[in-house]
């Protein structure tokens, strides 16, 4: 995988939040208005957790993909085309020299159904 620098482009990650990626980043984002301040956001990042509110309003809460540097983490307010927006960088953790394990396949880890949760859902 020859994956450069933002080479895909901003992917949707739900809830007008916005993410892309290279070797050793990923960088998310989400529209704001102009009244946000660096007060009103909230952002919490653990090594594989994420949680992002901005004014009172949740946009994210998850477990990653994979690790993320929490010391690493930044944000930032951006504006682009006369959109502004709250950027978030993240730095990878990458445990591997082989550049193809460093790509993500997604923001959040999969879901995992089937089991016992499942089968307690059906019986409500």
């Amino acid at each position: 995988m020859s994956l450069t620098p933002w080479e895909t482009g901003w992917v949707s990650a739900g809830n007008d939040l916005e993410w892309m990626q290279n070797f050793e980043e990923v960088v998310l984002r989400t529209p704001v208005v102009s009244e946000v301040g660096r007060g009103d956001v909230s952002l919490k990042v653990k090594p594989q957790d994420l949680f992002l509110k901005v004014s009172g309003k949740e946009i994210c809460s998850g477990q990653l993909f994979k690790e993320v540097d929490p010391e690493e983490a930044s944000w930032a307010f951006d504006t682009k085309d006369g959109q502004r927006y709250l950027v978030v960088t993240l730095q990878k953790i990458n445990r591997t020299a082989m550049k193809s394990a460093r790509t993500w396949e997604s923001l959040w880890m999969p879901t995992i159904t089937g089991g016992e949760d499942e089968e307690e859902e059906e019986k409500k």
